[in-house]
């Protein structure tokens, strides 16, 4: 878990995944390392692969951010929203976009678990927790927060299952035009019960 994947393809062992993949198989990533710092610093997700418990090379991912992502971010801190990043990314990544996005509070290179003690250390400093995610690993934490949010048509349907909201699209414009539409129908009813 965290860690990557491993299989077997026409006989051969294959593994790809991070840092600590390499670590639990006991291979020294070496100069890869150099490699992949490079990528993360530029906010790109390194993969290692290995071939028969040899690395053979180095894949770099990114997940671009939406044209639209920006503003929506700015909107939601605006609304006095206290944004955190909580990602599996290792940590220059998540710096790297987080730095890019305006968001102060980033926890990288968190597993499952951990993304549930950092919602309920959240809640035990007093906060409401909303968690915005799209898969597996997102699913134990969108259970435990107050309000929990499935991100995607696409996402895991486990995130889906255990959410309280769902997002039809992976866009944070659409999570932030959501959160002004409930917090006016909020203002209706409260108006509604006062009368």
């Amino acid at each position: 878990t965290g860690k990557g994947a491993r299989g077997r393809v026409e006989g051969r062992a294959i593994a790809v995944g991070n840092r600590a993949l390499c670590a639990s198989l006991g291979v020294d990533p070496g100069i890869a390392d150099e490699v992949a710092e490079a990528q993360r610093r530029r906010g790109r997700t390194a993969i290692y692969c290995l071939v028969d418990e040899m690395l053979v090379g180095v894949v770099s991912v990114a997940d671009p951010i939406k044209d639209t992502t920006p503003d929506a971010v700015a909107r939601l801190q605006g609304e006095g929203l206290r944004l955190v990043m909580v990602t599996g990314d290792a940590e220059l990544t998540a710096r790297a976009v987080a730095a890019e996005l305006g968001i102060d509070e980033v926890f990288a290179d968190t597993l499952p678990g951990g993304k549930v003690e950092i919602v309920r250390r959240l809640q035990a400093e007093g906060a409401r927790v909303a968690m915005a995610g799209d898969g597996i690993n997102d699913a134990p934490a969108l259970a435990a927060a107050d309000v929990g949010i499935a991100m995607g048509a696409s996402g895991a349907d486990l995130a889906r299952e255990v959410a309280n909201v769902v997002i039809r699209d992976d866009e944070l414009a659409t999570l932030s035009e959501a959160i002004a539409e409930g917090r006016a129908v909020y203002r209706n009813i409260r108006r509604a019960i006062e009368f």
